[in-house]
Parts: structure tokens; sequence; C-alpha cells
């Protein structure tokens, strides 16, 4: 998790770096061009890296095998991707509006053949024991991959240049992975087994399938939107769909958490048990989530022309609507789902019928709202499919309205953030009327960077001062409704003297006489 947050930190500066390199069309046309290649790693991924986890435990004598096999697959997959994107470039036609990515495309096709390789071998030395290893890995690819792009958007400015990068970052992350099989089993190649390599792909495969399906429905909105919409209005869309980094890995991290929590309480036939954990995991991550969404919801103008400049400011309706998205992960109904082998296929059956509705809807969204309605329409979708899946997981843990108290919690935290919500917006109405911002913005510019409008530096303080104010109110309003349990509270209170007491110089001990 440590290292994920790392590189997510890492990650996070290169499109607020080349948001203010390069001009509105050329960052969506970048932000096209990374939507196809995640896309396609997204569908191509297929389950078989995660193969390596069991099968390097199943036969401990063949690690190197298994690991080798990931590259065998991936490589000749990825190969084939690249010789279509070669040959054939002028595909993006048939779904992108205009032909500005086709240049792109063949480079386009060796980064996907470079990073399906590569950031499917990161999982091998975890499966081999070296989480360490692993660890270092996943930091120092994020690295390179976010210094190399911004180099080559600084020094060349393309987005030739910027793929070319990913081509060559994807290499040195094959080759790192290259040096450490080298030095964990003393040999880089041993004799194919091809029984080995159909049981991990025939093991991988029933779960990949579920997730084509997942994946063509999570990004249906972005090609829709790319096929109605130049570059420049899909950068608009895109950076209105953005969401920050850090809910993404707190989200992950709590589902880790949780997942073996439920296997425990399945294993025993304990469904009260998880419904009991479920609510306390929604409760914890409400307690987080759910402030940030108000903060950013209050604050939202402020959030994107800080983060992306004043020219996204079009952005900013999109972002309110896409938000409501991004709150939706409270539920953390999907470890539940996954715990039962009767719903194994339940999610891939679920995206075959919500596939058509997903493009109705978008289509309806876009007629009446434009952008906005896209958004609105991912959300509708994206609602329906918790509703679907909720009343599915409360029917099979034999939920009733009576055990609806065990989310009671999620009221008081409700009322909390409501309240600070107001004293944010409160707080950024006296800002803007009292016009102070305008001579500090103005001061700072020139002292820090001239090359920033106080416009931008008004952004940027507003929404620091807010979020201070909003900080400061949410807490003491949840630690008041009792949305901080008493457990809590002494626990908190058993950290705060550690911490004084460290920080305390310690005594002299006089002599006794």
């Amino acid at each position: 998790m440590t290292a994920n947050s790392m590189a997510m930190v890492i990650s996070f500066v290169l499109p607020l770096a080349l948001v203010r390199i390069m001009s509105v069309p050329e960052f969506g046309l970048y932000k096209q061009a990374f939507q196809v290649l995640l896309t396609v790693l997204g569908l191509l991924n297929l389950q078989v890296a995660v193969s390596v986890f069991y099968f390097m435990a199943r036969e401990p004598e063949k690690k190197l095998q298994v690991a080798l096999n990931v590259v065998i697959f991936y490589g000749l997959l990825g190969a084939l991707v690249a010789a279509l994107f070669v040959i054939w470039p002028g595909w993006v036609t048939l779904i992108f509006k205009g032909s500005d990515l086709v240049p792109y495309v063949p480079w386009l096709g060796l980064a996907i053949l470079s990073w399906l390789v590569s950031t499917n071998l990161e999982s091998v030395p975890v499966a081999a024991g070296n989480v360490r290893v692993a660890s270092v890995l996943i930091v120092a690819a994020q690295f390179t991959r976010s210094i190399l792009m911004i180099i080559a958007a600084l020094v060349f400015g393309t987005l030739e240049s910027i793929l070319i990068a990913a081509i060559l970052q994807g290499a040195v992350q094959t080759v790192l992975v290259a040096i450490y099989l080298r030095r964990r089993f003393g040999k880089l190649w041993a004799s194919f087994d091809w029984r080995l390599f159909k049981a991990q792909v025939g093991n991988a495969l029933p779960f990949g399938i579920g997730g084509v399906v997942a994946v063509m429905q999570e990004d249906m909105h972005n090609y829709f939107v790319s096929h109605y919409y130049d570059s420049a209005g899909f950068a608009i869309y895109s950076v209105g769909c953005f969401q920050l980094p850090l809910l993404g890995v707190l989200t992950n991290s709590f589902a880790s958490a949780f997942n073996p929590d439920v296997a425990r309480h399945e294993r025993a036939g304990d469904h009260k048990g998880i419904l009991l954990a479920w609510a306390q995991v929604v409760r914890s991550l409400a307690f987080v989530l759910a402030p940030a969404f108000a903060l950013m919801f209050v604050l939202r103008r402020e959030f994107i022309t800080s983060l992306f400049t004043a020219q996204y400011e079009a952005s900013t309706p999109i972002f309110a609507v896409y938000l409501f998205v991004g709150l939706i992960q409270i539920s953390m109904h999907y470890p539940i789902l996954r715990a039962f082998d009767e719903f194994k296929y339940f999610r891939f059956k679920l995206y075959v019928v919500l596939l058509p509705v997903t493009f109705a809807a978008l289509h309806l969204g876009w007629r009446a709202w434009g952008l906005v309605g896209v958004a609105a329409a991912v959300l509708f979708v994206r609602a329906l499919d918790l509703i679907i899946i909720v009343r599915v997981v409360g029917r099979k843990l034999g939920m009733k309205a009576r055990d609806l108290r065990y989310f009671a919690p999620l009221l008081r935290i409700g009322a909390a953030t409501a309240i600070a919500a107001v004293g944010a917006g409160l707080a950024r109405m006296a800002l803007i009327k009292w016009g102070w911002m305008a001579s500090a913005a103005s001061d700072l510019s020139g002292f820090l960077r001239p090359a920033l409008k106080g416009a931008e530096w008004n952004a940027w303080l507003t929404l620091i001062g807010c979020s201070l104010v909003f900080g400061l109110v949410y807490l003491s309003g949840a630690w008041v409704l009792g949305t901080v349990t008493e457990t809590e509270k002494a626990g908190l209170r058993k950290l705060l003297v550690k911490f004084r007491l460290r920080r305390e110089p310690a005594q002299p001990i006089e002599s006794a006489s």
C-alpha cells in the first residue's frame, strides 16, 4: 500500500504538468491516446498475471517457468496488438471523431506491447515472497514513467515524444524485472512447459473474460464522448471526470482488509458477522469519502481551476455530477459478492445486460444536456448497478429492515458533513465578497512564480482557506455528534499522550541525598 501510495503521488504530478505545457486540444489528444492504452491493457489483462500467486505456491520448483509463462502470454498478445496498430492505424477513425490520432497509433501499439509485458510482471516478486523488491519496482516504475514523460513534453512538446518515453519506460521496467529474475533464480530461461502454460491460462480466463465486459462497461462513456467530440471536447470531459487518486488507494486498501474478513465469516456460515463487518467498513470509508466529496463539491470551481488552470473551467459542472460516481465507492459491496461461489459470474451477466442500457442512457443524456448529460448517464448506470448488487447481497445475507440500524452512523456522518459544507460555503462567499484574495494573489504570484496569474492564486488560496474551515468544522461536528466512537476517542487520546511524551525532554533524575 505504501509503495502504491507513493507511486500515486508521483503519477499525480504528470497530468498537472501536461495541462500547463500543452494546449487544450493537445492535452485532449494525449488523454485519448492513453485512454486507448489503459483500455487495451484492461481488456488484455485476462487475470493471467494473478495466476502466479496460485501456481508458484502449487509448483514451487517451477517458479521461473510460472513467471516466464506470464511474459510469453502477454508478449504474444501485445505483439499481435502492436502489429494490428502498425498495419491498420486508421481503425481509430471508426470510434474517434476526426483522424488526429491516426499518426500516433503505431507508437501507441508499441507502447501497449511494452506496458502489457512490464506492468504485469510486478506481481512476480510479490508471489515469490519479495515484497520489498516489488515495492521498489512499483515506485521506480511510476517515478521513471512520470519523469520521462514530463521531460519529453518539456523538451519536445509532442504526443509522439511522450509515447516514445512510455515505450522506453516499459522497456526499462522489463529489464529491471529481468535482472530480478536472474538474481532470484540464477537464470533467465527454463524449458517451456506446455502443460503448465495451459493450466495457468485456463485457470485465469474464466475470471478474465468477466473483466473484459467490466472494462467495456466502465470505459464506454469515454469512447462515446470521443466519437461525438474532438480532442478539445474530450479534454474538457476527462478533466471533469477527474477523481483524487488517493481516494482510490484508500478504497482499495479497505477492500484488501475487508476481503479476508468476509472470507472468514463466509467459511463459518456467519452471515450476521459479514453484515456487521460490512457496516463497520462502510462507516469507516464514509468518514473519509463523504467529507472529501462534499468539500470538492462546494469548491468545485476552485478545485478545477487551481489544479488544471482556468482554461478548463468548463469542466466544473461535469465534475460536480461525476463526484457522485465516486461517492458510490462507499458501498464496498464487491468483496461480499466475490466471497460466494454462486456469484462468480453474476457481474459478467449483469454487465452484459447493462451494456445496451448504458449506451441508451449515454445517448439520451448527451441529447438532453451534452457532456453534463453524459456524466449524469454514467451516474445513473452506476447507481442502478449499486442498487441491483446491494439488493442481491442483502438477500443473500438475510438482511431485514431492522438491520438498517447498523448503518445508522452514516446519518451522523452526513450531518457533520453537511454542517462543514455550509461552513466552507460561507467562508468561500466571504472570501470572494471581501476581495482581499486579489491583493494576496498578486503579491504571491509576483514572489513565487510570475507566470501564474492572480486569478489562479486566488483559486488556490480560496481552496486552502476553505479546506481548513471545512476540516475544523467537520472534525468538531463528528466529535460532538458521536460519529467518532468512544473506543476511537480513547485510542486517539492514547495516541496524543504518546506523542506528547515523545516530544517532552527527559527530566534529570535528582540525587536522593
